[in-house]
């Protein structure tokens, strides 16, 4: 669901984890890698709420949906635990020798 921003069998670059509310909040309107609490991770453009957050596909086809994760267990969602901000796609592996 990443498509331009990243194709199948490309590498996402990321920085450290952030966790905190506060510190996650600062992240808004960027891509993202958001992790819930049962680990399952997101990639997507993370758009901020009251008591969810909003992580929007990538894809502007319109096929993926977008996905909702609770701040707290008021909702009964999945909880954003940690994001990953994303610093770049790596397009291939180097190999080891070749420039």
């Amino acid at each position: 669901s990443a498509e331009p921003i990243a194709l199948n069998g490309q590498f996402i670059i990321t920085r450290a984890p952030t966790m905190g509310l506060t510190a996650m909040k600062a992240h808004d309107g960027r891509i993202v890698v958001a992790i819930d609490d049962a680990g399952t991770p997101y990639f997507k453009r993370l758009r901020w709420g009251k008591k969810f957050v909003v992580l929007e596909s990538l894809n502007p086809d319109g096929n993926t949906p977008s996905e909702v994760l609770g701040l707290d267990d008021s909702l009964g969602l999945p909880q954003l635990s940690q994001i990953l901000e994303v610093a770049g796609v790596l397009f291939e592996l180097p190999v080891a020798g070749k420039p």
